[in-house]
């Protein structure tokens, strides 16, 4: 009965010894963005990060341009100018930077680990509603992303529109 224990305790320890917790990444999709084009400089894709710029900035720097960073390892499917996405990033190593400073002051770099396009992320009304204070009524509404959202006005600061 000992040497079960023993046994099973060796494997619990191997099993949690192995989980790597990577710091430097965020949980899935907290990040929406706006691809804003090809830079001329670095011919990599800039994007615009919409919501939680201040973890942005811990993560990966301060960027030239608030809130515009050249986004290494964005999907082909995603290179398109105005499309909001949402994405999951970290700081890139060194050997994944690239030089771009030959037409002015280098952007900051993100690597995208992950991205995904938002169809019904509405930036007007995320640009309208970023700084609103919601009521705490919490009535439960359904965005149309699918997730549910306490009002329609904790919706609307997110970019997301209510289904009716």
């Amino acid at each position: 009965m000992q040497t079960r224990l023993k046994i099973f305790g060796f494997i619990l320890i191997l099993f949690f010894s192995n989980c790597k917790k990577d710091n430097n990444s965020t949980s899935d999709f907290l990040y929406k963005a706006i691809v804003i084009g090809l830079n001329r400089d670095c011919f990599l894709y800039e994007i615009k990060i919409l919501n939680g710029l201040e973890k942005v900035k811990t993560i990966a720097g301060i960027s030239p341009i608030d809130s515009v960073y050249i986004a290494a390892n964005l999907p082909d499917s995603l290179k398109v100018s105005g499309l909001n996405i949402q994405l999951d990033l970290r700081k890139p190593s060194n050997n994944e930077l690239g030089a771009c400073t030959t037409l002015g002051p280098a952007f900051t770099w993100i690597y995208v680990i992950k991205a995904t396009s938002v169809s019904c992320f509405d930036y007007e009304l995320y640009q309208q509603h970023k700084n609103d204070i919601c009521p705490d009524d919490c009535i439960g509404v359904t965005g149309c992303d699918g997730k549910i959202y306490c009002n329609e006005c904790y919706a609307a600061r997110q970019g997301i529109r209510i289904k009716k």
